[in-house]
């Protein structure tokens, strides 16, 4: 896998690349949400929940 993001603090773009063992897949999962509005309207990412997964519901 290969991703590709821009960082606005150094006004560069990012590069990483992984790779995935059989074992490391899940089945019917997604990722968590990591995204909500606060009580001033402002939207917060959560980086707690950037590798959480959840089961998806048939």
């Amino acid at each position: 896998m290969i991703l590709k993001a821009f960082d606005d603090t150094f006004a560069q773009t990012i590069h990483t690349r992984t790779s995935y063992q059989d074992e490391d897949i899940e089945e019917n999962a997604k990722f968590k949400i990591m995204h909500y509005h606060n009580e001033e309207g402002k939207t917060v990412l959560d980086y707690s929940l950037l590798d959480k997964t959840e089961t998806m519901i048939d």
